[in-house]
């Protein structure tokens, strides 16, 4: 049975209330806009002296000259990049054995075929960015046959969802979106997952309590979504990847941490710190300070026009300037002072958030360097992504598998159900570097046919591996 949400409650529940507040602060983070951040800072308890944060200082005349550096964005998606900047290999291993049968064969074609039409790394791309962000993403089964001979993987964000979990195991969810907002009324749609079943119910409420329960079809754009769908599987038709964990801020539950969890405030700084280079920037213009009476007067006062020649006879000594009245005036720009305060900024928020400044493009110095000497100065970096690997390889096989089911069970497709395994593409592949490795451990014999080829072919499945070491030792015995 569905979660039942008492009428006119708390929305997002109570419960959720801080982990929906710090949803809502790093969504602005991440999404760069200057207003958005100044809007959500600006109704926090900060103090207002300098003690405070900088998007958080009622100065409306000079939010203008404030400036947001992106770095959020950045890191969102350097970790996507890292993860899904090349396809991700899906293969049914069975598919690959030396006398494979035909269902399994079928299958991969399939899967190959419904991953092309969903376009999933494109998807995975996109999801990628979202759960560093957030510390997490769903993905979802969908079906609709007028769209799709194949299900459809669609991404939900987690500040629109509501999961519960068990000893670590996503059991259900709610997901939500606002339908309508008319007049302070708020018309939401929520859509609950539990295992074989999907529950579709609109309440209309306010801007922060959920409201009454009312019939699906008292809206057009919810008139023909069923109260329940029977999806004929004994799992979820989704699945929740958390960006990384624990996380340290909310220790206790299953969601993941975001990226920028920890260095909000350095973020702050930071755009504190371009914003005062700015300013710099502008106090530095050359100005004229000079006597009102050299002032030509106009409506809105007095200008001063620097390319006039003469305006009235003056009683000075003509080979004095010091009597004139015209001082210049023209602020330094500390640069280099603003500079280092900046990188050193970058340099603890990328660090906290997992990665080498390296892969930023910090700290780069001399001529570029072979493979095997940049994964060793990344090496902060590839840990991270491993960590983040290990949570989405089983999350994407799990998906894949339940969307095999559902095509089974409601888009006529009579195939037999695999789990596929998934391999990430190894990042910074320096096949030169590695074609070396493995013709000195092949000249030192100190490593199997077997370790040589999974060295240059990490993405291949265990069977591949195994056929192509037979292929290798069958030449050595004709030779």
């Amino acid at each position: 049975m569905p979660k039942q949400y008492e009428e006119n409650q708390q929305w997002p529940p109570k419960e959720w209330a801080e982990i929906y507040d710090k949803f809502e602060e790093h969504a602005a983070l991440y999404s760069g806009d200057a207003q958005r951040l100044a809007n959500y800072y600006s109704k926090k308890p900060f103090s207002p002296n300098q003690n405070g944060r900088f998007w958080a200082r009622q100065v409306s005349d000079e939010v203008s000259t404030r400036l947001r550096v992106p770095v959020a964005s950045d890191l969102a998606a350097t970790s996507s990049d890292l993860l899904f900047s090349k396809p991700i290999s899906v293969s049914v291993d069975e598919a690959h054995e030396q006398k494979a049968a035909k269902d399994a064969t079928t299958t991969q074609d399939v899967l190959v075929d419904m991953m092309d039409r969903m376009n999933l790394d494109s998807l995975l791309s996109e999801a990628g960015e979202f759960a560093s962000a957030l510390g997490g993403v769903y993905l979802k089964v969908n079906w609709d046959k007028s769209l799709s001979p194949f299900p459809i993987i669609s991404v939900a964000q987690a500040d629109t969802a509501i999961p519960e979990f068990k000893f670590g195991i996503l059991t259900s969810v709610t997901f939500w979106m606002t339908i309508r907002e008319d007049d302070n009324v708020v018309y939401r749609l929520l859509e609950q997952h539990t295992p074989g079943h999907i529950y579709n119910s609109l309440y209309r409420g306010s801007e922060d309590l959920l409201g009454k329960r009312i019939a699906l079809n008292f809206l057009p754009e919810t008139q023909g979504l069923p109260d329940e769908i029977v999806t004929g599987i004994d799992s979820l038709c989704c699945r929740y990847i958390p960006n990384m964990k624990p996380n340290r801020m909310f220790r206790g539950v299953s969601i993941g941490q975001s990226d920028f969890a920890g260095t909000e405030g350095l973020m702050d700084s930071l755009d504190a710190t371009y914003s005062s280079w700015m300013r710099d920037i502008n106090l530095s213009k050359a100005r004229i300070i000079v006597p009102e009476e050299w002032l030509m007067p106009t409506q809105h006062g007095g200008v001063f026009d620097a390319e006039r020649e003469v305006y009235s006879t003056l009683d000075i000594d003509p080979t004095s300037m010091e009597k004139v009245g015209i001082t210049m005036n023209q602020f330094d720009i500390r640069t280099n002072e603003h500079r280092q305060t900046a990188l050193e900024l970058l340099d603890r928020i990328i660090t906290h958030a997992g990665y080498s400044p390296q892969s930023f493009g910090l700290k780069i110095e001399g001529r570029a360097e072979s493979g095997t000497a940049l994964n060793i100065r990344e090496r902060k970096t590839m840990v991270t992504r491993e960590k983040k690997a290990n949570f989405w390889r089983a999350a994407i096989e799990d998906i894949l598998t339940v969307a095999q089911q559902i095509y089974n069970n409601k888009l006529g497709g009579k195939i037999t159900v695999y789990r596929p395994t998934v391999t990430f593409s190894p990042v910074h592949t320096d096949l030169e570097t590695t074609a070396k490795t493995v013709d000195m451990l092949f000249k030192a014999q100190s490593s199997t046919v077997y370790t040589r080829v999974k060295m240059l072919h990490p993405t291949w499945s265990e069977d591949r591996i195994q056929n192509e070491v037979d292929g290798i030792l069958q030449e050595f015995a004709r030779s």
